[in-house]
């Protein structure tokens, strides 16, 4: 089993969540509305002098008994118990029922996001049975509006986008993929443990099936520095690795482990190599986007764009030869501007360089890069070479916008070998500054052992083997 598929089996084994429904795993209802409201029961603990063992999100969950209403009965709601009983503590009347009107607008809005029909609120006011209000709750559920408006909350923690963010913020054409699989899985009623395990190791958990592939995106959805030539390749890998292990301790552990990338966290008991050994999980994976089409769609794909390209070739070639004359002028201009010692380094041969001078060879040949930019403003002083270009222009796009849409593709985090890269502890979160090596492992193993328990802080041996 690989790194990512362990982190997720041990997700999935916990049984954290199926404690609330007796061993049943929620609803993905239920999960989100645990994921909503944790937050302010974080912000409420203090947790900055409590021991790790009883730190709020370590203690396991517990049966309770909801109190007796006023007149010595159980409520209707257990949780309408609490509150009824946090009311009268604070001395603070209970507003009066609300309406069948008021109720059945609340809960389209909740579950839905939209207001309910005329026909809807006739239908529902119209009903005295018992099952009245069920009735309506099922078919809300049961409505796509329902995987629609309760994924956008799912889709903002993974950071969903459909474009890569930063100066260029390229389009992604098959984002819109993983935003359907969640919907899809709201309105089916996904199991919360195969929700996450699809999504975190999806290529490995369900070999050969697209659905997981698409759901293996939940991690690269956030994002993505994709210029070429102007950032390290090594500090853009761990970026996406950063993106990966922060928004998988947030979403799935109900941590804000990233802070613990540069320091401690100052609040949690999460030290840096926790942060790193989680990292270690994802060091393996890569950013793929896969084709998940039929071999007869790329076949045909193919043959369409070969159709294209043979008609726009000779335009191309019209335009390039239309420039030429331009591109050597320009091109004269730059190499005028040269000094002497340039000069000398680009006339020598390369097997004769310095290496110093073979990082200033490559300095001056990018100064002398003539650019469309360029080419483009030199034409257009030109009033009939600039209408010949732009017609050549206006020919090539009228052929380029009929194009075949590319075959379908897979936005996938998968790991295409067992082997393992190394995964060190960083000062400051630098990738340039590396400390120790750390392996795979999850976060707070000590802890786990001080709780006692699996459910809550499943915890693996130092020495466990993390590959099959």
């Amino acid at each position: 089993m690989s790194d990512s598929a362990n982190i997720a089996s041990r997700a999935g084994k916990s049984t954290t969540m199926g404690m609330w429904l007796n061993g049943q795993w929620p609803s993905l209802l239920t999960v989100m509305l645990f994921l909503y409201y944790l937050p302010s029961a974080a912000a409420s603990a203090k947790t900055s002098s409590v021991s790790p063992e009883k730190h709020w999100s370590f203690v396991p969950i517990g049966p309770v008994n909801p109190p007796l209403v006023g007149n010595g009965q159980h409520s209707e709601n257990p949780i309408d118990a609490f509150i009824s009983t946090k009311l009268r503590e604070l001395k603070i009347k209970q507003v009066d029922r609300a309406s069948k009107v008021e109720l059945v607008r609340r809960v389209t809005y909740d579950l839905t996001g939209l207001l309910p029909t005329t026909s809807d609120l006739k239908e529902f006011l119209a009903d005295h049975s018992a099952r009245a209000w069920d009735k309506v709750v099922d078919r809300l559920l049961a409505s796509s509006a329902f995987g629609e408006r309760w994924a956008q909350h799912w889709l903002d923690l993974a950071h969903y986008a459909d474009s890569n963010g930063f100066e260029l913020d390229a389009d992604r054409p098959d984002a819109w993929r993983y935003r359907d699989w969640v919907i899809s899985s709201f309105n089916n009623d996904m199991p919360y443990d195969r929700f996450i395990t699809l999504q975190i190791s999806g290529d490995e958990s369900a070999p050969g099936d697209r659905a997981a592939l698409i759901a293996s995106g939940f991690a690269r959805s956030g994002p993505r520095e994709v210029v070429g030539g102007n950032i390290d390749p090594e500090v853009r890998r761990q970026n996406e690795l950063v993106e990966a292990t922060a928004t998988v301790g947030s979403v799935v552990l109900g941590l804000t482990i990233g802070c613990a990338r540069c320091h401690d966290h100052k609040f949690d008991p999460l030290p840096t190599t926790d942060y790193y050994s989680l990292e270690a999980f994802f060091a393996g994976t890569q950013l793929k986007d896969l084709p998940i089409n039929d071999k007869s769609e790329k076949e045909t794909f193919d043959r369409e764009m070969e159709l294209i390209h043979t008609r726009i070739k000779p335009l191309e070639e019209a335009k390039a030869k239309l420039e030429v004359p331009y591109r050597e002028r320009i091109l004269k201009q730059k190499e005028a501007t040269l000094t002497a010692r340039e000069r000398e380094i680009r006339a020598k041969p390369k097997n004769e360089r310095t290496p110093e001078e073979a990082r200033l060879f490559e300095g001056i040949s990018v100064a002398l890069k003539v650019g469309w930019e360029e080419v483009a403003a030199a034409v257009a002083q030109n009033s009939v070479d600039h209408q010949k270009r732009e017609s050549i222009k206006r020919q090539i796009y009228e052929i380029e916008r009929h194009a075949p849409k590319p075959p379908p593709e897979a936005m996938a985090m998968i790991e295409e070998s067992i082997a393992r890269p190394e995964t060190w502890v960083l000062k400051r979160g630098n990738i340039k500054n590396k400390r120790t090596i750390v392996d795979p492992r999850q976060t707070q193993d000590h802890v786990a052992k001080k709780c006692g328990s699996a459910a809550i802080c499943p915890h693996a041996h130092p020495n466990e083997t993390t590959h099959s």
